[in-house]
Parts: structure tokens; C-alpha cells; sequence
């Protein structure tokens, strides 16, 4: 995509089916991969894992967030996700109130 890309701003007019095509095929992937990690990967760690465990990597992950991402940096990127999805008219899964988002369900 990003030869794509290079090639469309010098004017290779070809270049822009390169680009959907190869769009097209990444987000096939991404969908893949997040069905993959929502059926198997997911529910293996979640069996693999004590509660113990669980409640730890969800501290690791709020300091990650927190202290190294800075505060409001998780907020600001699924407002950006969210706009993006609203402007494409992608479709939220996730069920609930217009506070959680529709990409994890955080508020």
C-alpha cells in the first residue's frame, strides 16, 4: 500500500487499483486475525489464566496506558476510531450505551 501510495502522488494512475486491491486483502486479514484471537486466543488465556492472574495483566495494562501512553491517550484514539467508523458507516458490535465504545466495549 504504501508503494501504492508513493506511486499515485507521482501520477501513476494504475496505481490506485493497487492500492484497493491490496486494502482490501490487509483488512481481510485484520478481520481474520481478530476472530481468531476473539474464538481461540482469547478463551484459551482466559482458561489458562487464574482470576489472580487476569487482575494483574488488567493493572499491567492500566499502567501501560497510564503512566507510558499518558492519560487520556487510549480515550483519544478510540474517539478517533469511532469517528472513522461513523464516518465510513462501519457498524458497532458491542451493545450498550453511546459512551462504550464499539471497538472494546471500554467507556
Amino acid at each position: 500500500m504504501e508503494q501504492a501510495t508513493i506511486a499515485m502522488a507521482v501520477g501513476d494512475s494504475a496505481a490506485t487499483a493497487d492500492f484497493v486491491y491490496h486494502a482490501h486483502a490487509f483488512t481481510q486479514l485484520l478481520r481474520e486475525h481478530i476472530l481468531k484471537e476473539d474464538r481461540c486466543l482469547f478463551q484459551m488465556t482466559d482458561q489458562a489464566l487464574s482470576e489472580q492472574d487476569q487482575l494483574r495483566l488488567l493493572e499491567s495494562f492500566a499502567h501501560v496506558e497510564h503512566d507510558d501512553m499518558g492519560p487520556g491517550t487510549h480515550e483519544k484514539y478510540l474517539e478517533i476510531a469511532v469517528a472513522l467508523a461513523n464516518r465510513y458507516g462501519v457498524q458497532s458490535r458491542v451493545s450498550g450505551t453511546s459512551t462504550v465504545s464499539p471497538f472494546c466495549g471500554h467507556h
